[in-house]
């Protein structure tokens, strides 16, 4: 048991991640004493990361202003998404970007952005602090529940912290969900992430997204600049390509050999490693598609990869991150104001419903990109990816524009997104049936 429970502030944020520092920092802005708890401050060494079209507003509701980043140098500009295959029979290359004549009826530029993460994440932690947060550099060694309620957290050398509110932003730690036995529905194998940084320009086109059929199954690569003269170079893979052995029999032991290995068979890349000195070493993760069964409870909400693991293709976690530390902000923040000790039934259940339904929706979606990656070789690489990339940018859209509060609100997104769902799969075994 942990000492005897007294409240020290208003809101506890238990890790530095993106969601839970723009948490932080809307809280501290309308007025609320708040604590966020990690074991290392930003910066970490972050992937660069590839923002969707939805990213940007959601970074300007928290009042960062990307033009000023983007004169930083940290930021580079996105004009859409340069897709290439080595399984596509015609074009090997397309190019994805949005309509301006849509993206001014929805309200959106056309235009994104880069973002080297790592610079990010401490900048938004500096505003939060210049906000009032206070930042303690510790790790949290128990999180301890009566029934459903966070009642206090134990850490290191701080001892016991207390709040009236709680934010788990552990990642993949999840300390409050696996407190409260919380378990995550997966989507999809265990993968492996491999990235180096390289010195490289950038041509101003866009992300790169290389998706190659190799050995029997689809793997991909990215190129992410995160300045004009540097990018992040990295290929994603199953965790059982590690335990197999290569075409000619030998054993891939070392994650640098994979990542030479893929990068050798993609044709803008195969001479990339020997003209391109590294700027960095190389990064190995895991990570697997998933969707916690439980981010909500009386006194705490979840946000980001401590809710959720989007797949990285789509270009989405950023906003996923975001959009979930904006619904927590506005939620607790409400909660203090009226005094209430809880939330509601009905809140708990709206902000599941929001995060897991878009989260669900995408990674069902790119898992059909992967079970069904031969058709382009039938209908064009260009049209199969819209057919998934399509509904998935209206089903973003959408959850950003519909008021978290909005009754039924979260029962209309779940018709959406089944609806969508429902034709974007029957149109990809339609289309699979007849092409055998």
């Amino acid at each position: 048991m942990l000492g005897p429970s007294a409240v020290e502030q208003d809101v506890l944020v238990l890790g530095a991640g993106l969601g839970g520092l723009c948490a932080a920092l809307a809280l501290a802005r309308r007025g609320f004493s708040v604590t966020i708890v990690d074991q290392q401050a930003p910066p970490w060494p972050r992937v660069g990361e590839s923002f969707d079209w939805e990213t940007p507003r959601l970074l300007e509701h928290f009042g960062l202003d990307l033009e000023s980043l983007y004169a930083r140098r940290w930021l580079t500009r996105k004009p859409g998404v340069v897709l290439w295959s080595n399984s596509t029979r015609a074009d090997h290359t397309t190019t994805l970007s949005p309509s301006p004549l849509l993206m001014r009826a929805l309200g959106r530029a056309t235009v994104s952005y880069h973002g080297d993460r790592s610079r990010i994440d401490e900048f938004i932690l500096a505003r939060a602090q210049e906000a009032g947060c206070r930042f303690i550099e510790d790790r949290v060694r128990k999180v301890e529940l009566r029934g459903d309620r966070v009642e206090g957290v134990e850490t290191q050398t701080h001892g016991r912290l207390n709040a009236r509110y709680h934010i788990d932003a552990s990642g993949r730690a999840r300390l409050v969900g696996r407190a409260a036995g919380a378990r995550a529905r997966p989507c999809g194998p265990k993968m492996i992430n491999i990235r180096r940084r390289h010195r490289h320009d950038y041509d101003g086109r866009g992300t790169r997204l290389y998706l190659l059929h190799h050995e029997g199954r689809l793997v991909w690569a990215w190129n992410i600049h995160v300045d004009e003269r540097t990018t992040d170079i990295g290929v994603v893979i199953p965790a059982s390509y590690l335990r197999e052995t290569s075409a000619d029999h030998r054993p891939r032991a070392r994650p640098e050999d994979v990542y030479a290995e893929i990068l050798s068979k993609i044709e803008p890349l195969s001479g990339f490693l020997a003209s391109h000195a590294p700027e960095g070493p190389l990064h190995v993760c895991s990570f697997r598609n998933d969707v916690v069964e439980r981010i909500a409870g009386p006194n705490w909400l979840s946000v980001g990869e401590a809710a959720f693991v989007l797949d990285p293709i789509s270009s989405g976690g950023v906003t996923a991150a975001l959009r979930s530390g904006r619904f927590a902000s506005i939620l607790i923040g409400d909660a203090l104001e009226r005094g209430t000790p809880a939330l509601t039934e009905r809140e708990q259940r709206d902000y599941q419903q929001r995060l897991s339904q878009q989260v669900e929706f995408v990674n069902a979606t790119v898992r059909d990109l992967f079970d069904y990656h031969l058709l382009w070789n039938e209908v064009g690489l260009a049209f199969y990816i819209r057919i998934l990339v399509y509904p998935q940018f209206y089903m973003n859209w959408q959850n950003s524009v519909l008021p978290l509060r909005m009754r039924g609100g979260a029962r209309l997104l779940r018709v959406l997104q089944r609806q969508l769902r429902f034709v974007t799969a029957s149109t990809v075994r339609a289309l699979d049936l007849i092409h055998r």
